[in-house]
């Protein structure tokens, strides 16, 4: 289970983090990486730097009052995939990632919008002893926070209130919002895991296959995309083409990077016109072809005299272990890697 919390800061952070590691969560470590001078630097001590270098090759980079921070989907994906438990915590003005994680995540990981009044910020400023110059701008940014929340509470699943203590810093209210928040998400989790997820078309710069398939069969593709990204596998499909764009333009650049194809044939792809574009631009290409067949239909003998080649799936044997093992084991023999999450 992951949990993403956006406004932690001062003792309300810390204690957050220390109280979600006695329950068993990690924290996930941001790379960070400073690029101008601030008064808030005497508060992070421990902070661990990092140069350019290491930050460029983060998967996910936003900007921060006093540089940048950035982590990788590795770091995230065990605990969005149930096999640990972990959260991670922001405070910038630039949401961008938020909105990565809700449209790539958004029904498995929560988004917890952290509010604290000005009133208990003074507290938890005097009580750490900090500066008036650094104590200005992290009122500021207390600010920044609250505008971010109100202008897009759609992007926030659960707000956190903290309004403090006269004289004394209490963190109850906290534990116990964070105990109920944690309850939800364990919900939250159970209904994700139960579901056929998809991810969103890879973008990266690693390995990746091209899946071509005729937007007719949607469903079972939808089923087979979640199964070759639960055990690993990066995939490029036509949902990740810009609006705007042109369609044959992305699809050769994607086609001429990607390592192999994986082709869902059927009635309905066999008679695409825009299926057929694409297996002529990987044959053209000498892409090594995975064919997945969803019935018996074939290609124009052109094609099929290329794809013949290459060994075939039924797609309906994917439902015993032997034929999944099966299956990963032809996607490894045209090179495509695979590793169970």
């Amino acid at each position: 289970m992951l949990m993403v919390f956006y406004g932690l800061t001062l003792s309300v952070g810390d204690e957050t983090r220390r109280y979600m590691m006695s329950r068993g969560f990690r924290v996930i470590e941001k790379v960070v990486l400073e690029d101008k001078d601030t008064p808030v630097k005497s508060y992070f001590t421990e902070r661990k730097l990092s140069d350019r270098e290491r930050l460029d090759s983060c998967d996910f980079k936003y900007r921060t009052n006093y540089g940048y921070a950035g982590f990788n989907k590795a770091d995230i994906f065990d605990a969005i995939y149930g096999n640990e438990n972990a959260i991670l915590c922001m405070t910038s003005d630039n949401i961008e990632f938020l909105h990565h994680i809700q449209a790539g995540y958004g029904d498995a990981v929560p988004i917890v919008g952290v509010y604290i009044d000005k009133s208990a910020q003074l507290e938890l400023i005097r009580a750490k002893g900090l500066s008036d110059a650094e104590a200005q701008p992290r009122l500021a940014m207390g600010d920044t926070v609250a505008d971010v929340i109100v202008k897009n509470r759609a992007l926030f699943d659960y707000i956190m209130i903290y309004g403090g203590e006269s004289s004394n810093f209490n963190f109850e209210a906290i534990r116990t919002q964070l105990d109920v928040l944690i309850e939800k998400s364990k919900e939250r989790q159970k209904r994700f895991l139960d579901s056929a997820y998809v991810e969103a078309p890879y973008q990266g710069s690693e390995n990746y296959v091209f899946m071509s398939y005729s937007h007719l069969d949607r469903t079972v593709a939808g089923e087979f995309l979640a199964f070759l990204q639960f055990h690993g596998v990066r995939v490029w499909y036509d949902a990740g083409i810009p609006v705007g764009d042109n369609w044959k333009n992305v699809i050769a650049d994607k086609l001429e990077h990607a390592s192999a194809v994986i082709l869902l044939c059927s009635k309905n792809s066999t008679s695409s016109e825009d299926v057929k574009t694409e297996v002529d631009c990987a044959i053209d290409y000498r892409k090594k072809i995975l064919r997945v067949r969803l019935d018996e239909s074939e290609f124009d003998r052109g094609i099929e005299m290329y794809l013949k080649k290459f060994s075939h799936i039924s797609l309906n044997e994917i439902i015993s272990y032997e034929n999944k093992v099966m299956i990963l084991s032809s996607l490894e023999k045209i090179g495509v890697k695979t590793e169970k999450k």
